[in-house]
């Protein structure tokens, strides 16, 4: 990610002018229960063939969720197929409904998710499957093993909407966005899973840090990301500024783990406002070369929705490592034509443009427009970033509601997914060349 620090000196609010381009295909449609998944929630994952991997959180035997690989036609063909496929059974000690996406092991022969509910204890879980690769391209996914069950309860967290990262020490490191430690009204998690030792099976969870929804935020639903120095960065949908944003929950924080001895020190690296910065973080940040954090903010920024539109903003560490972060806005979402509720993660081309989902377009209603492909281009020295739509989603053919980020790949094309339209209205995988 080659990114210019003269481009990010200040906040550009951009109206609902936006130029339009780009060409979208749908290279998969969910076909739902029993054989197929429906309803895909998060980012898709690459592996080192060019298949794609995701999870939907319904569809498969039990409506309760799937996990795929899709791969790119072979031998002239123009069609992707699905070439592998997982569906969670009816068991209670698994967890039902992985809303978050897939990562990998190094060698990429296992993949791991989390699920929102149920498990032993009824709390949600964080999940091991072997992937085979056969010479065809085929995929099977077997094995599946359960390496921790939250509790839901002071001694642990609960719903993890966010999917686990490997980090220090190969460590498995997330979130729960409910529950926590001793204090009253925890609200939330971040927590570590410690890999056993050869020849056993048993992960051992560790509570990093328990959110109290004060200053310090609470309700995390997006995953946690690390800098090369080993420090741990998230959002938090809720706390911080408790009495900006409606229904008085708070605006959502973005916060730092450093790691210190055996143990981790704490802090709230920005409080979000409202308006207009932006509200509701979900997603996972991103940072760039120079240790910048860029996200999606849900709600807040202008005023043309309810509870706000949403924004794309930018935190730059102060020169010196002391003093606070500084926010940047680099695009606030009006709902008219470009979209709104931005809900997944951004990514970055390596000419430094940043891309977007948006969920919805809330001063519309489908076919007319149902989220977007947002393009945010640096544009020179004075901070401006030039904003493209690079798709509206019109529902059929090509899908609706992008929850998740997107995906590039070599040769500079977008990958997501949509919740739910395109054939049958389960869902879609789709393609956007900018």
């Amino acid at each position: 990610m080659k990114r210019f620090r003269a481009l990010l000196a200040t906040a550009v609010l951009l109206g609902p002018a936006v130029a339009q381009a780009g060409t979208e295909s749908v290279i998969y449609n969910f076909g739902g229960l029993p054989t197929d998944g429906a309803a895909p929630y998060d980012t898709l994952l690459w592996d080192s063939k060019g298949n794609l991997l995701g999870t939907t959180s319904g569809g498969g035997g039990m409506n309760l969720g799937t996990v795929f690989q899709i791969s790119p036609p072979r031998g002239g063909g123009s069609s992707w197929s699905e070439t592998g496929f997982f569906s969670l059974g009816p068991s209670i000690q698994t967890g039902q409904a992985p809303f978050a996406g897939l990562v990998f092991d190094s060698a990429q022969k296992h993949v791991f998710t989390t699920t929102i509910t149920l498990g032993e204890r009824k709390a949600g879980t964080v999940l091991e499957l072997a992937r085979k690769l056969a010479r065809s391209g085929h995929a099977t996914f077997s094995n599946l093993q359960v390496l921790h069950d939250f509790v839901a309860g002071p001694g642990d967290g609960g719903v993890p909407w966010a999917g686990v990262v490997f980090g220090p020490k190969r460590r498995l490191y997330g979130t729960a966005a409910e529950f926590g430690g001793v204090c009253p009204g925890c609200q939330g998690i971040v927590y570590d899973l410690v890999p056993p030792p050869p020849h056993q099976s048993n992960w051992v969870e560790n509570i990093i840090y328990t959110f109290t929804g004060g200053s310090d935020g609470g309700v995390p639903h997006g995953a946690v990301v690390f800098d090369a120095a080993g420090n741990m960065y998230g959002t938090t949908t809720q706390g911080g500024n408790v009495n900006g944003c409606a229904p008085n929950a708070g605006c959502g924080t973005v916060y730092r783990l450093k790691p210190h001895g055996h143990g981790w020190i704490f802090t709230t690296l920005y409080t979000f406002q409202g308006s207009p910065d932006g509200a509701a973080p979900n997603a996972a940040l991103i940072l760039d070369a120079a240790g910048n954090l860029y996200g999606t903010a849900a709600n807040g920024g202008g005023n043309g929705c309810l509870y706000g539109c949403g924004t794309v903003f930018e935190l730059s560490p102060p020169q010196g490592g002391v003093g606070p972060w500084n926010e940047t806005t680099l695009y606030s979402f009006t709902g008219v034509g470009d979209g709104g509720n931005p809900e997944g993660n951004a990514v970055f081309d390596g000419a430094g443009n940043l891309y977007v989902t948006a969920s919805s377009n809330l001063n519309n209603t489908c076919p007319s427009a149902c989220g977007t492909v947002l393009e945010l281009s640096p544009t020179g020295g004075g901070g401006a970033w030039t904003p493209t739509i690079l798709h509206s989603f019109t529902g059929t053919p090509d899908g609706q509601a992008p929850q998740g980020g997107l995906v590039l790949d070599g040769a500079g094309n977008l990958y997501g997914t949509t919740l739910i339209g395109g054939i049958g209205n389960f869902g879609t995988v789709f393609e956007v060349t900018p």
